[in-house]
């Protein structure tokens, strides 16, 4: 099997993207202009008669390169017709040219020991709000929040979305805030995204929900709300209205995951069930860069 490592600069990336789209329950993450958005730099290792593909974001700091996971990008998968033997070579390559990495798959061909993280999913059939869910949504409902369909550019949703997520997560605070607000723009142009806003009783937009539609899947974003529309169940409102969206569409819903044990309790109050995916790290890197990411790390 001749295999090759390309560069997005030198992919063909509309013949790639048709390989991500015929892929069966392939993910809007192996997307060429989700990973524009999202990552400083990608690549794609690819068979010769391009019939599979594994995409992953890289970066190079100090003359050592390293493979990453772009913030946004949950996992990667393999594309089209991948076997166990490619995903050997995949690794192997890699590990060859990129001194460091870390790498999030979601693959059951990937037969080698490694970390397991849970991401939440919820289909149809397993829908039920438990006890929580069910009063936070009728509480919001009495205190007469609303949820409608939006326009995220028009309607600024993801800058509102930042500026409440600011209050307790310092990164959002960061110039890299601003790939959240590219990555929704893109996606909207390409009609990859769906908002729901959450509006008060004097209808003033106090929240709201950013999905990511592919395939056959919904994948929840991002989202945030007011302090007082989160203390009288805005968010369950809103992931509720998201949800129900979802399945008139017949989309399972992904969660989009979480290893917090709090964002994990708050998804399974929708009754979404755990699916498992693997950490791959390494690193071979000089030892002065591996005692500058101990000193500084994510700065380096």
């Amino acid at each position: 099997m001749k295999v090759s490592l390309i560069h997005h600069s030198q992919l063909d990336k509309k013949r790639w993207d048709e390989l991500v789209e015929n892929t069966p329950d392939s993910f809007i993450y192996n997307l060429s202009s989700y990973l524009d958005a999202v990552a400083k730099d990608w690549f794609v290792f690819v068979d010769e008669n391009f019939t599979c593909g594994i995409p992953f974001g890289a970066t190079k700091k100090l003359g050592v390169k390293g493979v990453y996971p772009p913030f946004f990008q949950q996992h990667i998968s393999p594309v089209g017709n991948c076997t166990e033997e490619f995903i050997e070579k995949f690794l192997e390559k890699i590990k060859s040219e990129f001194s460091y990495g870390t790498l999030f798959v979601h693959s059951d061909l990937l037969k080698i020991k490694t970390e397991q993280r849970n991401t939440q999913v919820l289909r149809k059939d397993d829908f039920e709000l438990k006890t929580l869910a069910k009063r936070s949504v009728k509480k919001a409902e009495k205190h007469a929040f609303s949820v409608k369909e939006v326009d995220p550019i028009l309607t600024k949703l993801t800058e509102l979305i930042i500026t409440f997520l600011q209050e307790k997560l310092p990164w959002y605070k960061s110039d890299e805030a601003q790939l959240l607000v590219d990555l929704v723009s893109k996606m909207h142009e390409k009609k990859h995204s769906y908002a729901l806003g959450l509006f008060d009783k004097d209808n003033q937009l106090v929240g709201g929900v950013i999905g990511l539609t592919f395939g056959n899947r919904m994948i929840y974003l991002k989202g945030a709300c007011s302090e007082s529309a989160k203390q009288n169940g805005g968010m369950y409102l809103l992931i509720h209205s998201l949800i129900e969206h979802s399945f008139s569409c017949d989309l399972l819903f992904d969660f989009g995951g979480s290893n917090v044990e709090a964002v994990r309790y708050f998804n399974s109050r929708f009754s979404a069930k755990d699916v498992t995916y693997h950490c791959v790290t390494w690193d071979k890197s000089p030892w002065w860069f591996r005692l500058l990411r101990k000193l500084f790390g994510k700065k380096v």
